[in-house]
């Protein structure tokens, strides 16, 4: 081996001090060539592909931070709401107080000057909403066709809408009385919440 090394030293030139650095610094841009393409380059590989992973932890990091403190207001609106749902599952009255609802909506209307022709409940259209582990709840529309004038029927809705039974106005129609020129004729549906108790 010291042979070959003499030999191949032989042919080469004597080195001078400036060619010598030249050769090192060579050898060491070999060096950090070789370490970039073939050892650095899997590292550098295997970073960028944690790269998403990262950004998407740190993301998943601020979220937590966000939420975690955030928890006491979630209590809190979860508290108002257990208390809102317990005061609405009051006021939602069973299957067996239809009777008394329809006549408490004959009531309203009276008392402000709408005369109900028809009042009827749609029990084919009935509609299941939800069911708890207390009751089962359904949606019943109620078909009514009443005369009166226009300020009489907007008071009768908005009296509707804020009665304590949970009740909401559906598909209605106004139109010009035949037999009382200064009434309206009006057909709509009311849907009223009613519950049956397991």
């Amino acid at each position: 081996m010291k042979d070959l090394t003499n030999k191949i030293l032989a042919y080469l030139p004597p080195l001078t001090q400036k060619t010598s650095y030249y050769v090192l610094g060579g050898a060491v841009a070999f060096a950090l060539l070789f370490d970039y393409l073939f050892v650095m380059s899997f590292q550098i590989r295997a970073l960028r592909s944690l790269n998403p992973k990262i950004a998407t932890l740190g993301k998943d990091l601020k979220d937590i931070k966000y939420h975690f403190e955030r928890v006491s207001i979630y209590e809190a609106e979860a508290a108002r709401l257990r208390e809102r749902f317990s005061k609405v599952k009051t006021s939602i009255l069973t299957r067996e107080e239809i009777p008394m609802i329809l006549e408490n909506i004959s009531r309203i209307a009276s008392g402000l000057g709408v005369q109900i022709d028809q009042i009827m409940p749609l029990k084919e259209s009935e509609e299941q909403m939800l069911e708890s582990d207390e009751a089962i709840y359904f949606a019943v529309p109620i078909f009514i066709k009443a005369e009166g004038g226009y300020h009489a029927f907007g008071k009768f809705f908005n009296r509707i809408e804020e009665d304590q039974t949970f009740m909401n106005i559906q598909d209605f129609d106004i139109v010009k009385s035949s037999t009382h020129p200064r009434k309206q004729m009006s057909k709509f549906v009311i849907i009223i919440f009613v519950k049956e108790e397991k």
